[in-house]
């Protein structure tokens, strides 16, 4: 076995941010929502994003969590192996990945 790094534990996955000011605060809105999420160290196979942290969560409530970040206009990105309708993105992906939120 080669050590590539911390692995997702099973069932859970991460969110990943562009600063540690998005994620701290994706934190912050996850707890205020009663959502579990913690800070860990984001995985090294996961370059899109230029913050060493991530934000893990169950896989149950990643689309909950994805929502609840959404709408709180937090900015990142969606967990690789997360299934989600294109909806449930309010302006759809920036073109690096992100996911952005507008003021109507």
């Amino acid at each position: 076995m080669t050590d590539a790094g911390p692995a997702e534990p099973a069932g859970t996955v991460v969110f990943l941010f562009d600063t540690t000011h998005h994620c701290l605060w994706a934190e912050e809105v996850a707890h205020g929502a009663g959502m579990p999420a913690e800070v860990v160290p984001a995985p090294p196979d996961r370059g899109e994003a230029r913050c060493d942290l991530a934000l893990e969560t169950f896989r149950a409530k990643a689309v909950d969590l994805g929502d609840v970040l959404s709408t709180e206009g937090v900015e990142f990105y969606w967990p690789a192996d997360v299934s989600r309708p294109d909806e449930r993105v309010t302006d759809g992906p920036a073109p690096d990945g992100a996911v952005t939120t507008s003021e109507d």
